[in-house]
C-alpha cells in the first residue's frame, strides 16, 4: 500500500541478502552488489540502495561536517 503497485521487490531483494551475508559472515558483499569496503573514518564507505545500488565514500561529507565540534 504504501510502495504504490509496483513495490521495488529486486532492490528489496538484493538489501536482504546484503544484512544476511553480513549477519553470517560480518562481510555485506554479495554478487549482485557493487563492492562495500569495510566502514572507516577515512572513508566512510556507504552503499545507496536505489533503483540501481552504488558504493560512495561519505555521501553526505557536507552535512556531516556541520556538526563537527558542535556533538
Amino acid at each position: 500500500m504504501l510502495l504504490g503497485p509496483n513495490p521495488p521487490h529486486d532492490l528489496a531483494r538484493k538489501m536482504y541478502a546484503a544484512w544476511i551475508a553480513f549477519g553470517q559472515t560480518g562481510d555485506p558483499n554479495i554478487a549482485d552488489l557493487p563492492t562495500w569496503s569495510a566502514y572507516d573514518l577515512d572513508r566512510r564507505a556507504t552503499m545507496i540502495f536505489d533503483a540501481s545500488a552504488k558504493a560512495v565514500d561519505d555521501p553526505q561529507a557536507k552535512e556531516r561536517q556541520v556538526w563537527t565540534g558542535l556533538l
